[in-house]
């Protein structure tokens, strides 16, 4: 993974992290674990949906079924 930060930006989370005792990876690594942990999203992702065989579920349906998981999801549907 890249991430561009502005190089004052850089410098100075280089000096936290080394202050921690920590590489600018590890650093950047624990603020998004912690950032993650603090976050509740709005609505979880089902744990399965049973997908029908395709041939078994006309085209219509399909799309009906798509629009109905994606707004579960809150997502707007492809």
């Amino acid at each position: 993974m890249q991430v561009i930060i502005e190089p004052d930006e850089r410098r100075r989370a280089r000096r936290r992290a080394a202050e921690q005792g920590l590489t600018l990876s590890a650093y950047v690594a624990r603020l998004i674990r912690a950032d993650l942990l603090a976050w509740t999203p709005d609505t979880e992702a089902p744990a399965s949906i049973a997908i029908a065989d395709a041939a078994a579920v006309p085209d219509h349906e399909g799309m009906y079924i798509g629009e109905a998981v994606a707004a579960r999801m809150n997502k707007p549907p492809e």
